[in-house]
């Protein structure tokens, strides 16, 4: 089966838009320093921490459905 006729009459989907408008780069001079501005946003902040979305994103539900009922 071509990949045009299994997509046949399915309903369109558009991702919105994912981007940041800024991001910023913050240094900490001590660990307390950083758990106060983590205490401040409300954020969980640790060593391993890349990166956090202010204020916070919820997460989707993603479901998959091959179109059997079962």
């Amino acid at each position: 089966m071509k990949h045009e006729e299994e997509w046949q009459d399915m309903p369109e989907f558009e991702q919105g838009s994912t981007a940041s408008i800024k991001g910023v780069m913050i240094h900490f001079e001590t660990k307390e320093d950083m758990d106060a501005f983590s205490k401040l946003i409300g954020r969980t902040i640790t060593m391993k921490t890349k990166g956090v979305f202010f204020p916070v994103k919820k997460k989707v539900k993603k479901l998959y459905s091959d179109g059997e009922q079962s």
